[in-house]
């Protein structure tokens, strides 16, 4: 039985509260988050791999046009995931009867196949490795004059409009007789192919005529 004279009780409850439900969009936050990290991923991925494939296919419709390129392996692609205004052209491998013309042949025609393109730089790789830069212009200008420029004036100049990754200019330009000129610039070339990719897949040397 409940004592009457007992004083009643003054302890109050401490109020709780109110109990929100955890709502679907709650629960959700993560997952739109991760979508938020995957989606740009997926698309930059997308775009990345439609710019390469943009590159090399023209120069892999220049290798298989001509059965001389048979041993010549090459490939081209943009610089970086967005970047578009500097192409790669890797030589990764030259076999049998493949001789440095030939390579330089390759070259000339994906420039070419590429000549309504603008790029800001042009980068000659052997495997992967970086070798030399050139201006974009100058090798849309190669493109252009393809068909109509003398091959021995190319070749006679192109080590001069290349620089090296640092941005040092490793050949010069030649003054005084032809004979004795055009000599240093065969000789210049030569070097400058044996230092692009010659050294690196170990061809012999060749002298360029």
């Amino acid at each position: 039985m409940d004592d009457l004279n007992s004083a009643p009780s003054t302890q109050e409850e401490t109020p709780q509260p109110p109990q929100i439900p955890q709502t679907q969009s709650v629960r959700h936050k993560p997952l739109f988050f991760l979508l938020l990290l995957i989606v740009p991923l997926i698309v930059g991925l997308s775009i990345w791999m439609y710019n390469n494939v943009t590159a090399d296919k023209p120069l892999q419709r220049v290798l298989a046009s001509d059965p001389r390129n048979a041993p010549i392996k090459e490939h081209a692609r943009y610089d970086g995931w967005l970047d578009v205004h500097t192409l790669v052209f890797d030589v990764d491998d030259v076999t049998g009867e493949a001789s440095r013309m030939d390579v330089l042949r390759t070259f000339l025609e994906y420039a070419e196949a590429m000549k309504d393109r603008r790029f800001k730089t042009v980068i000659l790789a052997c495997r992967g490795n970086r070798k030399f830069q050139m201006d974009g212009a100058y090798f849309q200008q190669l493109g252009i004059e393809f068909s109509t420029q003398n091959p021995m004036y190319t070749i006679r100049t192109l080590p001069i409009n290349v620089t090296a990754m640092d941005g040092s200019h490793p050949y010069e330009e030649y003054e005084g007789g032809i004979f004795g000129v055009l000599s240093k610039e065969l000789e210049q070339f030569g070097d400058f192919s044996d230092r692009w990719y010659g050294k690196d897949l170990l061809l012999e040397p060749e002298e360029v005529k």
